[in-house]
């Protein structure tokens, strides 16, 4: 059994109205040895949606869900694991760490300094045996170890979740936007990442299909598996999949194109279509890219977000006038998007494209989260305002037909 000073240090006490930011709870919990999942719900994992946190406490039988409102905490409740339905309210809990072995972090320094100190001894016990090539590496297999528990350790704010994560992001991203490739001096001159680290994380994600390295020169450039893995699945089923026979139905009942897209970076993407039989008819490319607030399907996931997120939405997109009837000021939308959840369907009168007409509505999941938005599509001649209410509740039927078959 672990120290029981650092078991106690590692349980986590909450209670309705506490300040605390999401992220650093999530940190705690982390800290406390859980692990973060999107797939499983075993003990001793949490996973999130939108502002909520389910907990599998891996001690008892029920978790726990923590629901927050901005960074205050709105409720505690307990819940059943396996349909995660909600047992009782609380007004406070303690969540004990999901392992018995744990270790602050100021006892992880003493660790690291521990370890430097005995590095230093070894590294002049082998100069002064003339093993300078023994000496070098065991100084540059210390530091290596040294690397990953210093990384594992560093303090938590809420821009920063998991620093190794962190860089590996950043070299995706790097690598996005250098489609001929980088070596790995550059990657790590670009990013001010230690070479080491680039080493460990390019050849990690080398072995795992995301790069590849030519041949010629060395350099290392994205492969498509980022975009295998972009095809959505909730609840380990694939959106696209339990989307098709409704996109179908609704192309069928509504005479027009119907699209199922899903929100990426604050942008629409088109996952999958069932395209018009009609003489002049639209559609676009799978994987084609829209601002949210200025098509229907947008709006419709927009309408349903969290508070935290929809204002997190407005903080970081500048609203632009695409024609002359886009809602580009927050007022406007705002009260769009009041409509929206009013009447459960969401219209675009050309507002991303003149003479476009569009109604749609969101797919939501168990915790009424939009994962995506169906969409019926049409030329504005054809597609009418008074069609709007009979095309937006045929949407509103193909979402829910999806949602249960996602469900199921």
């Amino acid at each position: 059994m672990g120290n029981p000073e650092d078991y106690n240090a590692g349980i986590i006490r909450i209670s309705v109205g506490e300040k605390i930011s999401r992220n650093i709870f999530l940190y705690n919990l982390v800290n406390s040895l859980y692990s973060r999942t999107e797939t499983t719900f075993d003990r001793g994992t949490f996973r999130v949606k939108g502002d909520t946190v389910d907990i599998n406490l891996p001690y008892v039988d029920f978790g726990y869900r923590i629901t927050f409102f901005g960074d205050e905490i709105e409720s505690i409740d307990t819940i059943e694991k396996e349909s995660c339905k909600r047992i009782d309210k609380l007004d406070y809990a303690a969540i004990f760490p999901a392992n018995l072995y744990v270790a602050p972090k100021t006892r992880i320094n003493e660790i690291i300094k521990e370890i430097e100190d005995e590095m230093v001894a070894q590294e002049k016990y082998f100069e002064r045996e003339g093993k300078y090539l023994e000496a070098k590496r065991i100084v540059e297999r210390t530091q290596f170890d040294l690397e990953m528990i210093k990384e594992a350790a560093i303090p938590l704010t809420d821009d920063t979740l998991a620093p190794g994560t962190e860089r590996t992001l950043a070299i995706l991203e790097l690598l996005g936007r250098h489609r001929a490739g980088l070596s790995l001096t550059e990657i790590a001159r670009e990013l001010d990442l230690p070479v080491n680290s680039v080493f460990r994380i390019t050849g990690t994600l080398h072995s795992r299909g995301y790069l590849q390295r030519r041949e010629d020169d060395k350099r290392f450039v994205l492969t498509n598996k980022l975009f295998d893995l972009s095809r959505p699945q909730v609840r380990e089923k694939s959106l696209v999949v339990c989307a098709l026979e409704s996109l179908k139905w609704l192309r069928d009942a509504s005479g027009e194109t119907t699209q199922l897209l899903t929100s990426v970076n604050h942008k629409m993407t088109v996952l999958e279509q069932c395209i018009s039989s009609q003489p002049i008819k639209v559609s676009s490319t799978v994987g084609l890219q829209v601002p949210m607030y200025s098509c229907a399907p947008g709006k419709a996931v927009l309408a349903h977000l969290p508070a935290a997120e929809l204002d997190a939405f407005f903080a970081n997109v500048k609203l632009k006038q695409y024609t002359p009837t886009t809602l580009s000021t927050r007022s406007a939308l705002e009260a769009d998007l009041t409509k929206t959840r009013k009447r459960g369907y969401a219209t675009d009168l050309a507002e991303g494209l003149e003479g476009i007409h569009c109604a749609a509505a969101a797919v939501l999941d168990e915790y009424r989260y939009p994962v995506a938005a169906v969409t019926v599509m049409a030329p504005s001649f054809r597609l009418k305002r008074d069609q709007f209410e009979k095309l937006g509740h045929l949407c509103i039927q193909a979402a829910e037909t999806i949602t249960r078959r996602i469900l199921a």
